[in-house]
């Protein structure tokens, strides 16, 4: 009796072209939506970290207004001209880039560096370093052409080439569209600038200081942030 012959030919048959493009189309289909979600999660996360950034730089810019206020101080100024500016101004912003700011006072607490002396070593006595510079300094804010603006100067009474130094608050968040101040006075309450005026339009007391100072400041996109910040003399 004869053998059938084995089948091998059957047995090792390989895939048939209509099996493979099936094969490749659904391991297309599995990476474009693996790609896909991939590409959200990253979206995502980088929405995240500009939305971080965002508030860092808010927390940044009010620690600096609560420090600044905090450490405010009725030390009136000359400006170059030699005209007495009051210890504190508050206006209505003035957006021009030369405007002037719609706060500007004057503040201590500033690390001053023990100046160098070659004839005396070792630590520099407190009354040696105050007798070379004060710890006051003129701050002010600034809005100009949807940025705000810190600047100082070098000097509190300015002499006639005194610049100040600007730097931007609110990097990278958008354009800052308002940025409003307004003053709580011990007797009158709320007032939308400062110092208070008499009767005849003169200062009452250029060394005057609110005892709080409102800011409010409206953003492109992102809509109205308010903040209070307390005033110390």
């Amino acid at each position: 009796m004869t053998r059938a012959a084995p089948r091998t030919a059957q047995c090792q048959r390989g895939f048939t072209l209509l099996e493979v493009i099936i094969a490749i189309s659904i391991f297309a289909l599995v990476s474009a939506m693996a790609y896909s979600g991939l590409a959200n999660v990253l979206r995502s996360s980088e929405r995240v970290e500009a939305e971080r950034a965002t508030w860092r730089s808010f927390t940044m810019l009010y620690l600096r207004l609560e420090d600044d206020l905090a450490q405010a101080r009725p030390r009136t100024i000359r400006d170059i001209n030699g005209v007495t500016l009051a210890a504190m101004l508050g206006q209505a912003t003035d957006t021009r880039a030369l405007g002037a700011p719609a706060l500007e006072f004057t503040r201590g607490g500033i690390f001053l560096p023990p100046p160098p002396d070659s004839d005396t070593p070792g630590p520099v006595p407190v009354d040696t370093r105050r007798a070379q510079r004060s710890d006051l300094q003129r701050v002010a804010y600034r809005l100009s052409e949807g940025k705000l603006w810190r600047l100082t100067w070098p000097d509190l009474d300015r002499g006639p080439q005194s610049e100040p130094q600007e730097s931007n608050l609110l990097e990278g968040v958008g354009e800052v569209r308002e940025f409003e101040v307004r003053f709580y006075a011990d007797k009158d309450g709320w007032v939308d600038s400062w110092p208070p005026l008499a009767a005849n339009g003169t200062i009452k007391d250029p060394r005057a200081l609110p005892l709080g100072v409102e800011v409010r400041l409206v953003l492109k996109d992102r809509g109205e942030f308010k903040r209070l910040f307390l005033v110390h003399e």
